[in-house]
């Protein structure tokens, strides 16, 4: 019989043989050992970035928080070496081209990674686009930084399997595919933690890793789907060491422009979960062109105006601060009644005039897009923008003028986001239509009656188009606010499910 104590301990099995300190062989869906004794065996998420509690790494001096009993890092104080701020620049990538980054295959692929590689540039990729335009440069931006980076290499695998696994009728096709993404987002992980463990080199590649995993965990029918904070974290601590390690961030490469307003998207979307960002994770410019008037084209990354990123943003930080004084904080938040009520009288105010001017002007987009698309996507851009506004009206009063769910101001916004999503069709290509979700989602957590039979309605509608597995994920979460509100439940809470609506 093996003694426990002459084992290695497993870094990456099970939970058990984790905690019996034993080599695991790290067989799924069961190891041997857990197989022989007849137990339950479970793998779980463990990213640690640096390898180490993160206050000890290499970012330097981070907060930490725990959420629902797992660590989120974020970071305020980079130490950089000088040597990041070469990566940083704008140079040509070494020996690697744009025709073959996309027709080639990086070297030492099976077949099965083959068409996975071929299906994110043909069909997965589109899920991260609102057209074409915007799929093309997605792949361009990731797809160099792949064939180098092992780490993203394999997240994209296994975005591309859950995709795959969403798309498929069959049964066993579909576990098939779902356990492959399972193993390939576990090895992208372990990848991952060692190119951190390594020190500073590729953090571009470190940074679209971790966005690709959080947008997977997002997207994709996933039993770790509350580990999209942790990912989205590490990618804030990442893009805080690259901007960091340059004084201009107008000059950063084209690249980590485009992975930065991926990131603010995600920020913007998380900023409306029940945890929030903390205040002072907000302290970010909103953009790269800060400087400059802020509402000159239309984000088509986003399907809104830029100016709608620095509202969230400041809603946001006003509420976490709201919430830290009624539960936490009392005495350490200097704002007063009349100090909440000010701000989020300024903030509504700015956000309605935001509504009436877009209801009744024509979307202005940037020359080279504007050619590009037709009267139906440039009206789905309008709707979408929209809908984003009026999820921010929602936001303003009911989480800092923290009015009730039944009041009037918030039910005319719920009722304008369901007529709006109502005016769309479920996109069956690249539409600005695919982050529908997140309005439909807030507009039915304060939805009553018929209202919520629409919402529910909507995102099936939607689903049986789109495949976005985060819909069957909401419609759950819905259920279970539902059920609270109608029992009398004052203080709403969502049971342990870091929720955030993609």
């Amino acid at each position: 019989m093996e003694n426990p104590s002459t084992q290695l301990r497993s870094r990456a099995g099970c939970e058990r043989c984790k905690r019996r300190r034993q080599k695991c062989d790290e067989a799924r869906p069961d190891c041997g050992r857990c197989r022989s004794a007849g137990e339950s065996c479970v793998y779980r998420l463990n990213l640690k970035w640096g390898g180490r509690a993160f206050g000890l790494s290499r970012f330097g001096i981070c907060p930490v928080q725990m959420i629902n009993g797992a660590f989120v890092y974020s970071a305020e104080v980079m130490a950089t070496p000088a040597s990041v701020a070469s990566q940083t620049s704008e140079q040509p990538r070494s020996h690697l081209s744009l025709t073959r980054s996309l027709s080639g295959l990086p070297p030492d692929l099976n077949a099965e990674l083959q068409q996975l590689w071929h299906y994110f540039v043909s069909t997965a990729s589109g899920t991260m686009s609102c057209h074409k335009q915007m799929q093309n440069e997605t792949c361009r931006v990731l797809l160099p930084m792949a064939f180098e980076d092992p780490a993203l290499r394999h997240a994209i695998f296994a975005f591309s399997s859950a995709h795959k696994a969403s798309q498929t009728d069959s049964e066993s096709s579909r576990g098939s595919l779902k356990w492959h993404a399972a193993s390939l987002r576990n090895k992208s992980i372990g990848q991952l933690r060692q190119e951190i463990v390594s020190g500073y080199s590729r953090l571009e590649s470190i940074f679209a890793t971790c966005l690709i995993l959080c947008l997977g965990t997002l997207c994709h029918e996933n039993e770790e789907y509350n580990s999209w904070r942790t990912h989205l974290q590490g990618a804030r601590a990442i893009m805080s060491a690259i901007y960091a390690a340059q004084s201009d961030s107008t000059h950063l490469n084209t690249s980590i422009s485009f992975l930065r307003r991926r990131y603010s998207l995600l920020e913007m979307v998380a900023s409306l979960t029940p945890d929030g960002f903390p205040a002072g994770d907000l302290s970010y410019e909103s953009s790269e062109t800060s400087s400059q008037p802020s509402r000159i084209f239309f984000d088509d990354y986003a399907g809104c105006y830029p100016e709608i990123f620095e509202i969230f943003h400041q809603i946001s930080a006003v509420a976490w601060k709201r919430r830290q004084r009624e539960y936490e904080s009392y005495n350490f938040v200097p704002l007063s009644d009349p100090d909440f009520e000010l701000q989020a009288a300024n903030l509504e105010s700015r956000l309605l005039e935001m509504i009436e001017r877009d209801k009744s002007t024509r979307p202005c987009f940037s020359p080279g897009l504007q050619e590009t698309l037709d009267e139906k996507q440039a009206l789905e851009f309008a709707y979408c923008n929209l809908l984003l506004e009026y999820t921010a009206l929602i936001h303003i009063r009911t989480q800092i003028m923290s009015l009730d769910s039944e009041a009037m101001e918030v039910q005319q916004p719920v009722k304008m986001i369901i007529h709006l999503v109502q005016q769309l069709e479920p996109p069956s290509g690249l539409s600005p239509v695919l982050g529908v979700n997140t309005a439909l989602f807030i507009a039915g957590r304060y939805a009553f009656g018929a209202d919520r039979t629409i919402v529910q309605s909507l995102l099936i509608r939607f689903h049986r188009k789109m495949y976005n597995y985060n819909m069957i994920n909401a419609m759950d979460i819905l259920d279970l606010i539902w059920r609270q509100v109608d029992s009398g439940q004052k203080n709403i809470g969502l049971q342990g499910h870091d929720f955030m609506a993609w």
